[in-house]
């Protein structure tokens, strides 16, 4: 898992397979549109490999940046909560 600041509501997504890449992208809050093109499945390929590298890996170090991530999103939804109590 990778923490980025400027990308939090990307849910596009890349499927690595054997011989091929599958580009997932969200279309409505249901759908999503699947495609194996191969020149738009390398751009986003490129992309993802290029925020990785410029985003901070959660998953297995940096234990403060995680503890920061997750505090940060409990907080977001502690405050939407309190929001909808009305």
């Amino acid at each position: 898992m990778y923490f980025n600041e400027w990308i939090l509501l990307d849910n596009n997504m890349l499927a690595v397979l054997d011989n091929s890449k599958l580009s997932i992208v969200p279309h409505t809050a249901i759908n999503y549109m699947l495609s194996r093109d191969q020149p738009f499945s390398e751009n986003q390929y490129r992309f993802i490999q290029n925020l990785m590298q410029r985003s901070t890996q959660i998953s297995e170090v940096s234990e403060k940046e995680r503890s920061r991530f997750f505090r940060l999103v409990r907080e977001r939804i502690e405050k939407r909560k309190e929001s909808l109590k009305v």
